[in-house]
C-alpha cells in the first residue's frame, strides 16, 4: 500500500538527514555541503580533456563520486542515497547532489492516495447505511430466496 511505503521512504530520509546533519564537518571537509533538508551537494569542475569529450562527461562525475564511497561507507548511508546530476554548462561543471529517493514523497501521488481512500471509506460507509437501513428486509428477502 502507498501508505507503508511514504512511511518507509520518510523514515529513510529521516535517517539520512539525521546522519548528514550529525556528520557535517566531515563532508566539508571532503568538499561535500549539507542543506536544511538533508541533501548532500558538491559541484564538480570537468578538466579539459573530459570537457571536450560529451560522452565522457557524466561517466567522469560519477568516477569522481566513487572517491568517497569509503565516506558514506563509513556513515551507514551509502545504500540509501542516489546520485542526481545537475549540468552547469556555463561553468564546465556538474552539480551533483545525493539524496535518498524520494518516489512517494510527492505531492500528486500522495493526493491521488488520499483521494482513492476518502473514496473507499465512504463507499464502505454507504454500504453501511445501506445494510443497516434495509436489514430486516434483506433477511426476509433472503428467507424467501431460500
Amino acid at each position: 500500500m502507498y501508505i507503508f511505503n511514504l512511511l518507509k521512504e520518510f523514515n529513510i530520509w529521516r535517517k539520512v538527514r539525521a546522519v548528514a546533519l550529525e556528520n557535517k564537518e566531515k563532508l566539508e571537509e571532503a568538499g561535500f555541503r549539507v542543506d536544511w533538508v538533508g541533501r548532500i551537494y558538491t559541484v564538480i569542475n570537468l578538466p579539459e580533456e573530459v570537457v571536450n569529450q560529451p560522452f565522457s562527461r557524466e561517466g567522469y562525475v560519477l568516477m569522481r563520486l566513487r572517491e568517497y564511497d569509503n565516506l558514506f561507507l563509513n556513515m551507514g548511508i551509502a545504500d540509501y542515497i542516489s546520485p542526481e546530476l545537475v549540468d552547469l554548462e556555463e561553468a564546465e561543471a556538474y552539480l551533483l547532489i545525493l539524496s535518498p529517493d524520494n518516489d512517494y514523497i510527492k505531492f500528486w501521488p500522495f493526493m491521488f492516495s488520499v483521494l482513492k481512500t476518502t473514496g473507499l471509506i465512504i463507499g464502505l460507509r454507504l454500504i453501511y447505511l445501506l445494510i443497516s437501513r434495509y436489514w430486516n428486509s434483506l433477511i426476509s428477502f433472503w428467507n424467501w430466496l431460500t
